[in-house]
């Protein structure tokens, strides 16, 4: 009997054990392929904490679009802060986001305006669901919401409500100065939603989009389909130092 167990083990170490160790490599190595984190398709905040400059080239003759990114880590996250200007350096808008356990969140939004004599002027958008960009696990029925009000300055009795939902849609590449990077694609659905002060409500119909993110670099790529005559679409360009879009100008 002793002799009939030692042999069954023996068995078992040689041909069994080993096989049960390769399929366990295998389906872990398959999950993290399938389920990879989302993380590494956003900025690149280690390289950004000097500021870099982003160039987005319309698709569809509208005006080149700049960005100037920034990252400061604070007690081991990173704070991202976003500036859309003009090529002049003109501030349009500003975000200000903060990396939680699973994502990004938005804290704070200005948009910035500017009346006849030149002068600017800020306003902060009141931030009603933060969601900016998710880390989680690739899931097509997962949404995340971004939504915010704002109060027009010209015009106190209109307000804007910002509604974003988007989801993860699927895995692809981005060709980026000769060089093709991993991305992923986002799904986007907006609406703007305004209410003028004793007119009530005028929602004009919602729209969709989608963004591209690629691997070691963050947003390459956007387009907005707002109606059948009218969309916007833009492309990653060029990225800059700062002192390169200073000598540009």
């Amino acid at each position: 009997m002793k002799r009939f167990q030692n042999k069954i083990v023996k068995n078992y170490c040689q041909n069994v054990l080993p096989f049960l160790i390769f399929m366990t490599i295998m389906v872990l190595g398959s999950c993290s392929k399938n389920e990879k984190n989302l993380k590494s398709f956003y900025f690149p905040f280690e390289k950004l904490e000097k500021g870099l400059v982003y160039e987005f080239k319309s698709l569809n003759g509208m005006p080149i679009e700049y960005w100037m990114y920034f990252s400061k880590k604070k007690q081991g996250t990173y704070q991202f802060r976003s500036v859309n200007i003009t090529p002049s350096g003109k501030k349009i808008q500003e975000v200000i986001e903060k990396e939680v356990s699973n994502g990004m969140k938005m804290v704070e939004y200005n948009l910035f305006q500017y009346d006849s004599t030149g002068r600017q002027i800020t306003t902060a958008l009141d931030i009603l669901s933060p969601a900016s960009f998710s880390f989680s696990e690739p899931d097509t029925s997962n949404i995340y919401v971004f939504k915010a009000k704002i109060q027009d300055p010209f015009d106190t009795s209109l307000t804007t409500t910002i509604i974003k939902n988007k989801k993860f849609d699927r895995f692809d590449t981005f060709k980026f100065k000769g060089k093709n990077y991993p991305a992923v694609i986002i799904n986007l659905k907006e609406l703007i939603e305004q209410e003028k002060k004793d007119d009530g409500y005028l929602t004009p119909p919602s729209y969709d989009g989608e963004e591209w993110f690629a691997e070691g670099i963050g947003l390459v790529y956007y387009k907005k389909n707002i109606n059948d005559d009218f969309k916007i679409e833009y492309r990653l360009n060029n990225i800059m130092t700062l002192d390169e879009f200073n000598n540009k100008k």
